[in-house]
Parts: C-alpha cells; sequence; structure tokens
C-alpha cells in the first residue's frame, strides 16, 4: 500500500467510522474488492483494532437472491452481531445490489453499531471532505424546511426541461459525518439525499452525467414521469437506451419490475475531491454541483417504496431550487448560509388576517441560552441517524424572536391572534419583524395559523 493510501484508509477510520482502540472491525467483501479490504484491514490493524475479513463470494450472494427465503447467511449474521464497526465493500451495482442493500438492513436494525458501504475498487475516492460535510449539512437544514424541488436543465437547442418533486412535511434525510453508532452510510461521504414520496413527482429532465456502468456526457438521456407518475424515456443512442430499460425491466419476462421505475430519491453531492465521472453512481453522485435521481427502493433510506432494486442517475450542469431557493445554477453551487439561516428582515411576510389564530405546531424544537440570548432550533432525525438533528430557525437575532414567540405560545392553552400576539410582544422586537417570524416558523412546521 502506498502512503497516500495508507493515509486515506487511516482517515476513513478514524474520522469517518470514529475507529478506536479496542473496537472490533469487519470488513465484508467480494471478489472485487479484495485489495481495497487488505488496504483497510493493514490500516486497522495499524490502530491495534482487531479485524475480521468476512469473504462472501458470488455463488453465496447469488444464492441468496434467487431463493425464497432470503436470509442472510448465518456466519455473516453472527459476525455482523460480534462487530462494533462494519464496512461493506461491493463491486457490483445492479444484479448483487439486492444483497448489498439487505445486509445494510440487517445492519442497521440491530442497532449499536457504526457501518459504512463503499461501491468502489479504488480507496482514493472515500477521502474525507469537511467542507463536504459542512455543504451536506446546509443543505439538510434548507430541506428541512422546503416542502417542493424543482430541477431544470437545458438541452443542446436550448429546449427547458422542468422536474417538478413534492418532498412533504420534513422528509426523511441522509447526511452523516462521521458515522456514530447505529448509522450507515455510503462512502465516500460529500451528498444529502431524501427519501421520496410515491407518485409525488411530474414533468421532464435531460440526464448528462452517468449510469450504472456508464458516462453519459456526449448522449442525452430525457426522462419523462407523466401526471399518472408513469415514466419513461427517450435517447438518440440505442445503447442508452437499452442500458436504462436493463435498469428497470426483467430481462427473462421483458417488463418492468415492480416499483423499479418509480422516483425515490433526491441527493445533493458536495465532494469537491471528485472531478470526473467513472460510471459508478455511489462516486459520481457525490461530487460536488451533482444531483441524483434514485428509482426503486428506498425503504433503505427511510422511505416506504419496496423494490427489488436501486438505481442512480447522476446529473450534472442541473439548476435546483428548493422551494424559491436556488442551490444550484448549471451545476454551479451558489447556496449561501444566509439563505438557510436568513435575518427575518430578508424573509417575504405571508399575508396574515389580524384575526387569524395562531397555535404552535406539531413540530419538536429546543431552546439554548448562550450568552447571546436565547435561540431556538428545530429538532428532527435521520431514519440513520442515532442522534438527534437540529437546525436553528434564522441567524442569531432571528432565532431569539423566534424563541419569544414559542415561549407565548407556550403559556397560553387557546390559540390567539395575530393582534393579540403582537400586543403582548410590543417593545421585544421590531415591529414589523413578527410576520415574518411567523411565516419563518410556518416554513418549519412549528406553528399552524387558521
Amino acid at each position: 500500500m502506498t502512503s497516500s493510501q495508507h493515509t486515506i484508509a487511516e482517515e476513513l477510520l478514524t474520522r469517518t467510522l470514529e475507529v478506536r482502540q479496542g473496537h472490533t472491525l469487519l470488513l465484508i467483501y467480494d471478489e472485487s474488492q479484495y485489495d481495497i479490504a487488505q488496504e483497510l484491514a493493514d490500516a486497522s490493524q495499524a490502530l491495534s483494532c482487531p479485524v475480521t475479513l468476512e469473504y462472501v463470494s458470488e455463488r453465496v450472494q447469488l444464492e441468496y437472491i434467487t431463493s425464497k427465503e432470503r436470509i442472510l447467511p448465518f456466519e455473516l449474521r453472527r459476525q455482523i452481531d460480534d462487530a462494533s464497526r462494519i464496512i461493506l465493500l461491493s463491486g457490483r451495482s445492479s444484479t448483487f445490489r439486492r444483497f448489498h442493500l439487505d445486509t445494510l438492513e440487517y445492519i442497521t436494525s440491530s442497532g449499536g453499531r457504526a457501518a459504512a458501504s463503499i461501491c468502489s475498487p479504488n480507496l482514493r475516492y472515500c477521502r474525507s471532505s469537511d467542507n463536504a460535510s459542512s455543504l451536506s449539512k446546509l443543505v439538510a437544514d434548507l430541506l428541512v424546511q422546503t416542502e417542493q424541488a424543482t430541477i431544470l436543465t437545458n438541452s443542446e437547442h436550448q429546449q427547458l426541461h422542468r422536474l417538478t418533486i413534492d418532498l412533504g412535511v420534513h422528509p426523511p434525510l441522509q447526511t452523516l459525518h462521521p458515522i456514530r453508532p447505529g448509522q450507515w452510510a455510503s462512502l465516500p461521504t460529500g451528498q444529502t439525499s431524501v427519501a421520496l414520496i410515491r407518485d409525488r413527482s411530474s414533468g421532464s429532465v435531460l440526464v448528462k452525467g452517468s449510469l450504472p456502468e456508464r458516462v453519459l456526457l456526449h448522449e442525452e438521456l430525457l426522462l419523462h414521469i407523466d401526471e399518472s407518475h408513469k415514466l419513461s424515456w427517450s435517447s438518440s443512442c440505442k445503447h442508452v437506451r437499452k442500458d436504462v430499460a436493463t435498469l428497470f425491466t426483467d430481462p427473462e419476462r421483458s417488463e418492468l419490475v415492480p416499483n423499479a421505475s418509480v422516483l425515490a430519491e433526491l441527493a445533493i453531492g458536495t465532494n469537491e475531491f471528485i472531478t470526473e465521472f467513472s460510471g459508478n453512481p455511489s462516486i459520481d453522485g457525490k461530487m460536488l454541483g451533482t444531483v441524483t435521481l434514485g428509482f426503486g427502493r428506498n425503504t433503505h433510506l427511510g422511505g416506504d417504496i419496496v423494490c427489488a432494486r436501486h438505481s442512480d442517475l447522476v446529473i450534472c450542469n442541473a439548476t435546483l431550487f428548493l422551494g424559491p431557493t436556488k442551490v444550484l445554477d448549471e451545476g454551479r453551487w451558489c447556496l449561501q448560509r444566509n439563505q438557510v439561516y436568513p435575518n427575518w428582515r430578508f424573509v417575504t411576510p405571508l399575508h396574515i388576517r389580524p384575526a387569524s389564530n395562531l397555535q404552535l405546531g406539531p413540530a419538536l424544537w429546543e431552546a439554548s441560552h448562550p450568552p447571546q440570548g436565547a435561540r431556538l432550533s428545530l429538532v428532527w432525525r435521520s431514519p440513520r441517524a442515532f442522534e438527534k438533528q437540529t437546525t436553528q430557525v434564522g441567524d442569531f437575532e432571528t432565532s431569539s424572536f423566534v424563541f419569544r414567540v414559542v415561549q407565548n405560545l407556550s403559556s397560553r392553552k387557546q390559540p390567539v391572534t395575530l393582534a393579540t400576539l403582537e400586543r403582548s410582544l410590543t417593545g421585544t422586537m421590531p415591529a414589523d419583524a413578527l410576520p415574518r417570524v411567523i411565516t419563518l416558523m410556518r416554513n418549519f412546521n412549528l406553528i399552524q395559523i387558521s
């Protein structure tokens, strides 16, 4: 192993998985991943961390996915139960994906251990990035207050395509670094993903980027989701059309695999270390400025779409809006911190009648009391996160105003009108701040207006 490979392997173990002396590491791998498994094992031993290498052959995986019971091998389950840190290595992107996902679900269902999934034959892609982690958290905090995503793409003839995705309230989000006990994440880090609600998307999108095992930069692929939520696709290249059909259809029956063509995931890449497409969406989808659309299964992401497959299509040069906020402009990052945590002066207020009734919403929140004054944050959980996640509501000044509103409403047993609330808060904030603060709180589901 070269010194750079050893450094990346050690960084992956110590920073991403937080491996410490006394932990037990399990490496699950197949034929295509022997070299990277050995590199990680060497790094683990250098940290005085006992390591077990569990080889799962292609034959065992094939027997599993073709069996009716679909029970993971006993020895594999025993090794998982005994480990405190687990890395699942898989070089297969389609045929053996079912085994990969089911193994991950077993790992997380038993809880208490941190797990990483790697679908790459090259360790250099697994380099961690503090900047990627901060950008991922920024996107997650914006998604918490967003109910709709819009993706805009242009063809070579400047024809605009628009795909609209209804996210719902507080969708299941994934953005984890480091990976702590009870969590799992796909490596390399550098992506925020959201499990989507079935049949809540419509429109069209032009895919230029990558498909599983194909870099797609010189050909164009157009996906269309009609009003009945049925997916169709077209391309001038017959090889691209064939590759896409393979993702969604059963070759033996020549028919769609149930739910395989259902849009199930939206993800945004944030890793600046990945600079070229490889044809592996698990890597390409982490590239800074990319948008990934996942189809099929999303139960492993906290969703409820069940399918034997999950296929990712990665798009470069897309323009992405989360609500009214532009995140990407033709693949260029443009999201700023003050757009996610705005000052109340820059919030466009809702038109709220003075007689409207206001009361606290169902969302969870918590207050902090630093020396600068009380602040309020939304509390939410990722399906893959053992610990709670928090998102501050606005900047420091705005968050302190939000705290005062919540404190006032918490002391009341009945809903209160806007006019009454304004009178009770006179002198605690500028006169025109309250409607803007309430608007921001409504975005977070912290307040209800009737």
